[in-house]
């Protein structure tokens, strides 16, 4: 399960790195625990401008990531009716 967490995040990370850098800053800080007004005041915006980015993250994020996912059920699921 560690590996599948640890493959996830780094999947998860790799797609982060490509989104817009505004959507890209809120969601690293976001993934570091800070709620939505301490993400605006740590980048000098409204808190209307980092939902707005989140929910541009999210929805890129969604449909990159959906397909890479599929793949790596579909794998383990090969792989454990092949054990």
């Amino acid at each position: 399960h560690h590996i599948i967490e640890e493959e996830t995040f780094n999947i998860l990370f790799n797609e982060i790195k490509n989104l817009p850098d505004s959507s890209k800053e809120v969601m690293l800080l976001a993934l570091n625990g800070l709620k939505n007004q301490e993400i605006a005041d740590e980048l000098n915006v409204s808190i209307n401008t980092v939902k707005t980015q989140k929910k541009i993250a999210y929805a890129k994020l969604k449909t990159r990531i959906h397909p890479i996912m599929n793949n790596v059920l579909l794998f383990l699921e090969n792989r454990k009716t092949n054990k």
